[in-house]
């Protein structure tokens, strides 16, 4: 199987702009909220309220069912109630998300017993679904996440700007107009895919999140993600959480191989092909006591994803005979819909743009965080539960465990650890700084300008010395964050990658006067 086809809310059906949703205005009538089918093929048959008794029972006479205890029985037979249920829940009755409402169900077992095994996992997990949303809340809450995402946002657009003047992982340099074509593209809000037909959107997710909020008459819903996410690239502070997240979707979208449902772009196929070895989850964990006493855990892990990968009408339902999902249901892990590979996919992004350690785990932390508070889940497309996001981000180097999920999460918590974070995100900066600076001849940047010099090399001394400004600006921040109060050091690294962001863009810039002095040059030369 080709990796980028797994079961997933992102890569196995992007929303477009013309999709077709439950979700209206609240004073248009609901469609339905929950359907449960069991069966193979056209010979599926979905459990209406009327017929549910009948397959209850079925149910009841199974023997695992049986062998549950009694907490665990009557816990399952209240969720098959409410997922035979068609409508969705009162939003102010406290027992749902005042936000979006009762998580929308959906499912599809091949037999009665597929399904008694659902609602066990389902019920099961339900105190872990309770820690996820805790963790959630931590996660969003934590400036030491905000600034790795403004770090990982604005080095992506670094990342652009590079394009043209180093070779990427093929060892190719693009041509100065592919990149100004990426940056037009990402400020892009609708494009024409034909004439005569009407404009897609170039960044279907935040158009979908939009649309929603249009057709359930909740302006506090949309996004600020409005043409493209360049301006978020370029001052992802002033965006929310939820804007920064969705700003990140569009660009993994946009980077990795064409999709058929997206318009064509310039940036298609510039992130590499991840291998299956990164696409690996745990099916197993064995622990062995060394002779100094110290206990050596061992990963097992498989390529499945857990799910049903191309049955879309399935997407919702995990393969409760996979290892994958055996594995979730014996550590009682919530699942929902399948192991992440838009996790994964966001993550080669990131490491695309030189993310660290640290960022890749912000990065990972945070998909989980917006798909468990910020995403819209009754809708068809269920989201991914946190072992389902940080299990395939281990592969990337993301530290996650299984027996205690929330281990890294709660660090967020301690002033200890935030400030070690802070202080780890400013060394981080510092060392992007000194790697661009490594990138000049070594001639002062300050140098006087030469005011006899005429055209573009006056040009370049100018923005040599304009360089020299910003380096000045970057290291008088550098030095004031250690005495700065502890509440103002995120402001200081946020100007900080401002500073460093404005240095990259002179960077390019200067580039492209150096070589338009070489091809002058050039020109002279043969002109002679």
């Amino acid at each position: 199987m080709n990796p980028e086809q797994g079961n997933d809310i992102a890569e196995h059906a992007e929303p477009t702009a013309t999709s077709t949703s439950d979700a209206r205005k609240p004073s248009a009538p609901l469609t339905v909220q929950r359907a449960v089918k069991v069966g193979v093929g056209e010979d599926a048959q979905e459990i209406k309220p009327e017929s549910a008794d009948s397959y209850w029972r079925a149910i009841a006479d199974l023997a695992t069912f049986k062998q549950r205890d009694e907490e665990n029985r009557q816990v399952m037979q209240n969720q098959f109630k409410k997922w035979v249920e068609v409508e969705p829940g009162d939003t102010t009755s406290g027992r749902s998300n005042p936000r979006w409402g009762r998580k929308r169900q959906e499912r599809w077992y091949d037999t009665v017993q597929d399904l008694e095994l659902g609602l066990y996992g389902w019920a099961s997990a339900k105190s872990g679904r309770r820690d996820e949303k805790v963790y959630a809340r931590t996660v969003v809450a934590s400036d030491v996440v905000e600034l790795r995402l403004n770090k990982v946002l604005r080095n992506i657009l670094y990342r652009v700007h590079r394009m043209d003047l180093e070779p990427d992982v093929w060892g190719q340099i693009s041509p100065s107009e592919k990149v100004n074509k990426i940056l037009e593209e990402l400020d892009e809000d609708y494009v024409e895919v034909a004439p005569g037909r009407r404009p897609v959107p170039r960044s279907a997710y935040a158009t979908y999140a939009n649309i929603m909020a249009e057709m359930r008459g909740r302006p506090e819903l949309y996004t600020a993600v409005k043409n493209g996410p360049l301006d978020v690239m370029m001052s992802p502070e002033r965006y929310s959480f939820r804007d920064k997240i969705i700003a990140l979707h569009g660009l993994k979208e946009y980077f990795i191989q064409q999709r058929a449902h997206a318009p064509v772009n310039e940036g298609a196929g510039t992130l590499p092909q991840l291998s299956e070895d990164l696409y690996q989850v745990t099916i197993e964990e064995r622990a062995e006591t060394l002779e100094n006493g110290e206990v050596r855990r061992t990963r097992i892990t498989s390529s499945e994803s857990g799910g049903n990968p191309g049955d879309r009408h399935r997407q919702a339902t995990v393969d409760e005979h996979s290892d994958v999902v055996k594995f979730a249901r014996r550590h009682h892990l919530p699942m929902w819909a399948a192991m992440s590979r838009t996790t994964a996919n966001a993550l080669n992004l990131a490491r695309w743009a030189d993310a660290s350690i640290g960022d890749l785990t912000a990065v990972a932390h945070s998909f989980f965080a917006f798909w468990r508070l910020n995403y819209d889940h009754s809708t068809g497309l269920a989201p991914h539960t946190m072992h389902e996001a940080l299990d395939i981000a281990r592969n990337f180097g993301v530290p996650y465990d299984p027996f205690d999920r929330g281990a890294e999460i709660t660090k967020y918590d301690s002033a200890e650890d935030r400030a070690r974070q802070m202080s780890m995100i400013r060394d981080e900066l510092r060392e992007d700084a000194e790697t661009f600076f490594s990138l000049f001849d070594g001639g002062d940047l300050d140098a006087a300008i030469d005011y006899d010099a005429t055209g573009l090399d006056q040009s370049i001394m100018l923005s040599r010395m304009k360089i020299g400004r910003f380096k000045r600006n970057f290291d008088e921040l550098l030095a004031s964050y250690d005495t700065a109060p502890d509440g103002d050091r995120a402001r200081v690294l946020n100007e900080m990658m401002d500073v460093l962001t404005s240095l990259r863009s002179s960077r390019r810039h200067l580039a492209r006067q150096y070589r338009l002095r070489d091809e002058m040059s050039t020109a002279e030369k043969t002109a002679r």
